[in-house]
């Protein structure tokens, strides 16, 4: 249902205090902007920018809906 919102795999920044400027962090980095690469069920991938903390807190406890932007 719905591959193509249905993430499959995906990178994370597990520093995420390093410099997106600095040539060394060219993986994460878009523009000059933290970016990860998502695989979906489509199997498309994309840079893709995932909720602040600030933004997630109030969704974190909902169940997954498979009409959103991820599930």
């Amino acid at each position: 249902m719905k591959p193509s919102t249905k993430i499959i795999q995906g990178d994370w920044i597990w520093h995420a205090n390093r410099d997106v400027t600095n040539k060394r962090h060219i993986w994460h980095n878009y523009k000059g902007k933290n970016r990860m690469v998502m695989l979906f069920g489509d199997t498309h991938a994309e840079f893709y920018q995932f909720l602040t903390t600030t933004q997630m807190n109030p969704i974190a406890g909902d169940m997954p809906d498979i009409n959103w932007k991820w599930w």
